[in-house]
């Protein structure tokens, strides 16, 4: 019964959510252009390689 919870796809869903919310900080924090692209260019990696893993 324990490997048909799918714990894989539940811990990716929440790391996207993590860096979906990381994103939305950036504009709710109004940081600065630099430093809000690097933390979206980092989040933005992340996420892809969470998606192709």
């Amino acid at each position: 019964m324990k490997q048909l919870f799918p714990r894989g796809h539940v811990m990716g869903f929440i790391f996207s959510m993590v860096l979906t919310s990381v994103a939305l900080c950036v504009d709710v924090y109004d940081l600065s252009l630099r430093t809000g692209m690097i933390v979206l260019i980092v989040a933005s990696f992340l996420q892809a390689g969470e998606q192709l893993d």
